[in-house]
């Protein structure tokens, strides 16, 4: 097939940093951009020619990947296969705090993207209301392996395709801690504050947290919390949300939810005028040791500094060194959008999106754990320490689980940690008591 011009459109959101206006400001943004007709995007032409023609068929992406290696994967993709096939796409990319709202201001508004991403939690919601396609018989399931299509079902259906396989750890910047003198990881939670007192000592910042962004905070929490208490009940989340169980009365809620505060003892001292661009340059600088967050850590860090060594360990939570896993999940999938009038060139495209090629750019460049199957092992030290401590069996896959809340309880949960770390709310117990009123008040709502 002759080559086109791959026309990609990204625009990239403002994030807004005084956190009361946060979800008037996504509206209005989201209705400002509605409004017209996303005309404030930046277009960039790929191969440097003129505007796509109206008779080309164009795939419309929504994502809010922030890193960018991982935009770049996609501009080199999307790249490809317009080449190939002739179909363009138009890919705006917005915060991941506001993506929610732009999301479904655009199905709203008829303006849905064709192609975007969603975790299994949110998912629901949109299947509900009609808004996602079946992808059980899709052929890009053969390129997957064999466990990604039996841990991404929503009620029995594969209504999304995992990409990626996330872990939640302590990222860290290897020759920090060489230089503090840390020669054993921590396997328990009195070793890891240990470890954390240490690096204080030798003049860093032991932890550096980019509260500014809401996200960033649940993400850093579930890195132990997790374990612990869907460990004890798989449906944690759903019963509290379905208000069949309460945080007041959950012990080990209660434990981690202290150890949450204490580690932030730890932090930068403007953890929340900090955003997660600054939090990973600290690492990456070496101003900072760590971050506790997502696997899309390392080239977040990396960007930053290409030369710096990242490893990886578990977050201990507790006395007892077999509790020290890693917490992993095969993170967002991709979604087709029901009502899409180029739903064939979509499938189409994840099934090249599925391909080894893709798979080892996601790997490799994006430094990030693909669910592609017989792919060679990861170049990087810090996935490739994912991986042994995967082989070893330690880890604990919440994937089968929801693993995050949903809509209102997920606004309610980051409004409650933040006013506890703000030291707004005073102890767990009080935390606990805020969350299940919050959780009371929408649960009446509904």
């Amino acid at each position: 097939m002759s080559a086109a011009v791959s026309e990609i459109t990204v625009r990239r959101g403002k994030m807004n940093k005084n956190k009361k206006f946060k979800r008037l400001f996504a509206i209005g943004m989201a209705a400002a951009i509605l409004a017209t007709g996303c005309s404030g995007g930046k277009s960039e032409d790929a191969s440097g020619g003129s505007s796509a023609k109206a008779d080309k068929k164009t795939i419309k992406w929504l994502h809010h990947y922030s890193e960018d290696s991982t935009r770049k994967w996609i501009e080199e993709i999307t790249r490809q296969y317009t080449e190939e096939t002739g179909v363009e796409f138009d890919i705006q990319a917005v915060s991941y705090d506001e993506y929610q709202t732009l999301l479904k201001a655009k199905i709203a508004s008829d303006d849905a993207p064709d192609l975007f991403d969603l975790t299994a939690s949110d998912l629901k919601q949109f299947k509900e209301n009609g808004y996602v396609e079946d992808l059980s018989g899709a052929e890009f399931w053969d390129n997957l392996i064999e466990s990604a299509k039996e841990s991404s079902k929503v009620d029995g259906v594969n209504y999304f395709m995992p990409f990626e396989a996330n872990a939640s750890a302590a990222y860290y910047n290897a020759e920090v801690f060489e230089k503090a003198g840390i020669t054993e990881l921590p396997e328990t939670y009195t070793e890891f504050i240990d470890v954390l007192k240490k690096l204080e000592g030798s003049g860093v910042v032991p932890i550096a947290f980019g509260a500014q962004e809401a996200w960033t905070i649940t993400n850093d929490y579930r890195a132990d919390m997790l374990q612990q208490v869907l460990g004890e009940n798989p449906d944690w989340m759903k019963d509290l949300e379905a208000r069949d169980a309460k945080f007041a009365d959950d012990k080990t809620f209660l434990e981690t939810l202290e150890k949450f505060k204490e580690r932030h003892n730890y932090g930068n001292k403007e953890q929340f005028g900090t955003d997660w661009n600054k939090a990973t340059e600290m690492v990456a600088t070496g101003e900072a040791a760590m971050v506790i967050n997502g696997s899309w850590s390392i080239s977040a860090i990396q960007e930053k500094n290409p030369d710096v060594e990242i490893k990886c360990f578990p977050v201990p939570a507790t006395e007892k060194p077999e509790d020290t896993r890693l917490t992993t999940w095969s993170g967002d999938g991709f979604v087709v959008y029901s009502g899409s009038e180029v739903k064939q060139e979509v499938m189409d495209f994840l099934k090249v999106m599925t391909g080894k090629e893709s798979g080892n750019i996601w790997q490799n460049d994006a430094k990030r754990l693909s669910v592609i199957k017989d792919l060679p092992d990861a170049a990087d030290p810090a996935l490739g320490e994912i991986s042994a401590y995967m082989n070893k069996g330690k880890l604990f896959d919440v994937s089968s689980m929801q693993n995050e809340f949903t809509g209102e309880y997920y606004d309610a949960n980051v409004e409650i940690l933040t006013k506890y770390l703000l030291g707004e709310i005073k102890t767990p117990e009080d935390a606990a008591a805020a969350l299940d009123k919050k959780f009371d008040e929408i649960q009446s709502r509904q």
